[in-house]
């Protein structure tokens, strides 16, 4: 696995401009600025996010370089473990909205039969 702030220059390039049917996940980018790598890391140059900080986050995505010497863009990662929080979380919600679907069919069956 390629370490995106091991090897930046072999690994940028393989990335993909913004665009509108490819827009920033991070600040939304339609215009090329910004680039970014849909695979294991989902790996994002953005540069529409000037005061952000290292361990920033932005959805499920985490700024992992502060803007220390003075560059514009940032480079963020999809934060692994905050997608696995949210897949828990759907699932939870789900098997909570089916657990009340099951609570109200049982009453609305106890009224028919009363």
């Amino acid at each position: 696995m390629i370490s995106p702030l091991n090897d930046i220059k072999s690994f940028s390039d393989h990335l993909n401009a913004t665009s509108k049917h490819d827009p920033c996940e991070i600040c939304g980018d339609i215009t090329g600025r910004d680039r970014q790598k849909h695979n294991q890391e989902n790996f994002t140059l953005c540069a529409g996010t000037p005061t952000a900080k290292k361990g920033d986050r932005v959805g499920p995505y985490i700024c992992v370089n502060d803007n220390a010497k003075g560059h514009t863009t940032h480079i963020w990662i999809l934060d692994k473990g905050f997608s696995q929080w949210e897949d828990d979380r759907k699932t939870q919600y789900l098997l909570e909205k089916q657990r009340r679907a099951l609570v109200a069919e049982q009453e609305r069956q106890t009224k028919i039969q009363a």
